[in-house]
This record gives C-alpha cells, structure tokens and sequence, in this order.
C-alpha cells in the first residue's frame, strides 16, 4: 500500500484509462522494500526466473545470498515500475545498457535509478526527466575519512551540524542522487558542486532534490531535473 509522507507527494487517481496514463507520464515513480527476513531459497528462485537470463546470471554473480536478495528485489521493483509506466513493450530488462561513466540506462525509454543500503532496496523512475535515488542506512563511520568528497561549506555544515552523522548521511544521498541523476556515476569530483543549495548546479545543469523518508534509520533522497514533478512513493512486498 502507498507509504504516506509529509513532504509534497502527490497521489493522483483519474477514473478514465488515457487520464491515468497521461499523469503518469508526468509523474517520478518510487517502489521501495525492505527485506526483514532472508526469503525461502526456492522463493528467490521462483522470482528470479521472472527476469531475462542475463539479468540472473549478473544477480548469481554475488556471493553473499543476501546481497543477491537485495539486487534481485532492485530488479524486481524496476520490472513493477516498466509495467506501470507501460514500457514492457518497447523495452526489456535486458536491454539495459552501462554509459561510458557506468550507469545503467535505457537509451531514453524510460530514465530509472536504483539503490540499496541495510535491509532496503529502492527504484525510482520517470519518462520525462533524468532521476537519481540513493538511500543510505545510518551508521557509525569516521567522517574524515570523506572529508575530501564536500565542499568547505558542507563540511563546516556538518562540523556544526548537533548530529553529525546523520547530517553527513543526508547530504552523501543527496550526492550520489545527483551523480546518478546526471549519469556520471563513480567519475564525478563529488566536491565540485554543493547540494546545500536546491536546486543544486552540477555540470552547469540544475537538479531539484527531494527528501523521501523511507524507514527510521534511513536517509534517502531523489534527484531530478524537472522542478515540477509529482512523485508518488510505494512499498512493494516482494517475498
């Protein structure tokens, strides 16, 4: 069932089928689930075969059986978000393709963006603009140690910031988002552009951030191009 928020999610219902369409063709779409029990083996095999072979060969490739959970579960939560957005026809999953930079994509026919962290995995997806997701669970780390990665501002933000930590988690998200969003994946100079500011400018294009409150103990942000979006939020049981 839709998970309520208290930022500015819009969830919209058109009673005739074109209506429907149309908001959703304006709309950012989020599925996310959290994944509290390991599934019965012969469940994940069962939902693995709903997925092209190559797509599986690339999920059996993780070793730890959790970790294939979580990436089987991303890919699961992209199919749901196909059929919602009625791209299963034009495009499959094994179509996914990787950019210079690394980033999985679809040639434009649908602009996606996948993430996990902890028990969550997350997918986010729009026809009309570019979007990154990230979400991150909060933990314990040495924050020096990612000293390099923000601007000054951002640091002296989170120096001052009453709980560091989960400052450091909220504007790391709101980083990867944007590098996502932007498809430059692991070679964007993080300390280049300040996600303080919203929009924030990366690669002298504006990208609007909004704060999407999963789970206690979870930061997670989306980034996208287009300002005026409406973006709807699900949960999805899986297993």
């Amino acid at each position: 069932m839709p998970f309520k928020l208290k930022y500015p999610i819009l969830y919209l219902w058109q009673s005739n089928a074109n209506q429907r369409r149309f908001c959703a063709a304006k709309m950012l779409k989020i599925y996310f689930t959290a994944i509290h029990h390991a599934p019965a083996p012969a469940t994940v095999q069962a939902r693995l075969h709903l997925l092209p072979q190559p797509i599986r060969a690339t999920i059996a490739a993780y070793t730890n059986p959790f970790e294939q959970v979580l990436q089987l579960s991303s890919k699961l939560l992209l199919r749901k978000l196909m059929e919602y957005f009625e791209t299963t026809r034009l495009v499959g999953l094994e179509e996914i393709t990787l950019s210079k930079t690394g980033q999985p994509h679809f040639n434009k026919a649908l602009y996606f963006s996948n993430s996990r962290s902890g028990i969550i995995a997350a997918s986010a997806a729009s026809k009309v603009a570019p979007v990154g997701i990230d979400v991150e669970k909060i933990t314990d780390i040495d924050l020096v140690n990612y000293q390099e990665y923000f601007t000054l501002t951002e640091w002296e933000y989170i120096a001052h910031s009453p709980n560091q930590t989960e400052t450091f988690f909220t504007l790391w998200t709101r980083k990867e988002a944007v590098v996502k969003a932007a498809g430059v994946g692991l070679y964007a100079n993080l300390a280049s552009f300040d996600v303080l500011n919203n929009p924030c400018i990366c690669n002298k294009t504006a990208y609007y951030l909004t704060n999407v409150p999963l789970m206690s103990g979870f930061v997670c942000h989306i980034a996208t191009t287009l300002d005026s979006q409406k973006v709807e939020v699900a949960e999805l049981t899986l297993f």
